[in-house]
């Protein structure tokens, strides 16, 4: 678990993710006057610490770390909550912790880098106790079982997002999907929207990778980048949403200065949340991008996508986007090329706009 941005501790002063040396300090000596509620983000935890749940963290002698107490440590300037599986030395020099979830174990603790111990778990408007004989038996198999746990976690994990992706992408559910008439809302993409953003690139970084590697703070500063650098250069990221949720996004406009040179406007990055797609969300939102283009007077668009991605290929020609054979795009895609990998050929098509 890591501490997240917008944790509203007890005492006064709200800690970042990524803190100052001075700003820890400040943390520590708050924690050795009371404890203090924090948000702890992420599932590496589960289910001991859940997505909602308010962690009480207090501070504690080093020494009377007991294996299976789930301790607030430092590294980096960051903050995390893992569980203490072993102790190295008597006295105790150094503590080895791990994500009940994750798959191996942080860099070993010492001392000046443990910040506190969560003593208990806010879940639901109901305090729940770390510290019971009951719930520290509990965590001291935890620390024994972990490494089997987190391998069974990942397991299930990974059965259960091959099931929804096979429900989410069959022919029933996409009809019933475009048989929906909630509308689609298509705007350009702000500062609040990052949070969002970075959430469904860890919905897409999800079909390929473990959970344990999905790092929504990574992802939060990806999606402040993607968002920062297409205004730098003049391209508009646009999400569309439902119900006031978004649920996809894609960049319009100019390429920044990364990679070959490659004139005009583009359409880059189109994604949409698994369980929307086949709801005609994509399609809204690059329709808005080429009107958006078209009131400035561009002459056409190019789109890239891969081979494999056929939805993506085929939205772009329902769209009314043609192969483009031009030397700009045949460099542009050459240099995206993945070598040994499915989609290794990058199909770039064009779109002519009328006056």
């Amino acid at each position: 678990m890591t501490f997240q941005k917008d944790a509203a501790p007890v005492t006064p002063g709200v800690p970042e993710t990524t803190l100052t040396p001075e700003k820890l300090a400040l943390l520590r000596q708050a924690l050795q006057v009371c404890p203090m509620m924090l948000d702890l983000t992420g599932l590496s935890m589960y289910p001991a610490i859940r997505p909602g749940d308010r962690s009480q963290v207090a501070s504690v002698d080093p020494n009377d770390i007991e294996r299976g107490d789930i301790i607030l440590t430092t590294r980096d300037n960051r903050i995390y909550a893992h569980r203490v599986i072993g102790i190295k030395g008597n006295p105790p020099s150094e503590w080895l912790v791990k994500g009940d979830t994750l798959l191996s174990p942080d860099p070993p603790v010492r001392a000046e880098d443990i910040l506190g111990r969560v003593i208990a778990v806010q879940r639901r408007g109901r305090l729940i106790s770390l510290l019971t004989p009951r719930a520290r038996a509990h965590g001291r198999l935890l620390a024994a079982l972990s490494y089997p746990y987190s391998r069974a976690f990942m397991r299930v994990a990974l059965w259960r997002r091959s099931v929804i992706a096979r429900l989410a992408n069959s022919s029933g559910i996409r009809a019933r999907r475009r048989s929906r008439t909630e509308p689609t809302f298509t705007r350009p993409a702000r500062e609040s929207d990052i949070e969002s953003i970075a959430f469904l690139m860890g919905d897409h970084q999800l079909q390929t990778a473990p959970i344990s590697a999905v790092d929504m703070e990574t992802l939060r500063g990806h999606a402040a980048e993607m968002l920062d650098s297409a205004r730098a250069v003049g391209a508009t990221l646009w999400v569309a949403e439902r119900r006031g949720f978004v649920l996809g996004y894609a960049v319009v406009g100019p390429l920044d200065e990364n990679g070959p040179y490659a004139p005009g406007w583009w359409v880059m990055s189109v994604y949409v949340k698994m369980t929307a797609r086949g709801s005609g969300v994509a399609e809204a939102i690059v329709r808005a991008g080429l009107h958006d283009a078209a009131s400035k007077h561009v002459p056409c668009v190019r789109y890239a996508a891969y081979e494999t991605n056929r939805a993506s290929i085929r939205l772009a020609e329902k769209l009314g986007f043609v192969p483009d054979a031009s030397p700009e795009a045949q460099a542009f895609a050459r240099h995206y090329e993945q070598p040994g990998g499915r989609g290794a050929r990058l199909v770039i098509l064009r779109k002519n706009l009328n006056p």
